[in-house]
């Protein structure tokens, strides 16, 4: 994966978790400035996001293991070539 990919995963992480006291502060602040229903809205977007992070970082992880197994396959097989 790209560096922007895991700038922006790492920005969805924070998000979601409330970035701590910043997080708490802010979300008081939306609250006089938005309408509750767009906080939740927001809310929900930030979790469905989090879910599509996960789910991408798990394939990656999958697509890691292939890759490390076709390698070791190859290096096996070029081996063996050059053995007989």
């Amino acid at each position: 994966m790209s560096f922007e990919f895991l700038l922006i995963a790492a920005a969805v992480a924070m998000f979601s978790s409330g970035c701590g006291f910043w997080g708490r502060r802010r979300r008081r602040s939306w609250s006089i400035e938005r309408g509750d229903g767009e906080i939740n809205e927001l809310h929900e977007r930030v979790e469905a996001l989090t879910d599509q992070v996960s789910d991408l970082q798990e394939r990656l992880f999958e697509t890691e293991e292939r890759l490390d197994f076709a390698e070791r396959v190859l290096q096996r097989g070029a081996g063996v070539a050059r053995g007989a």
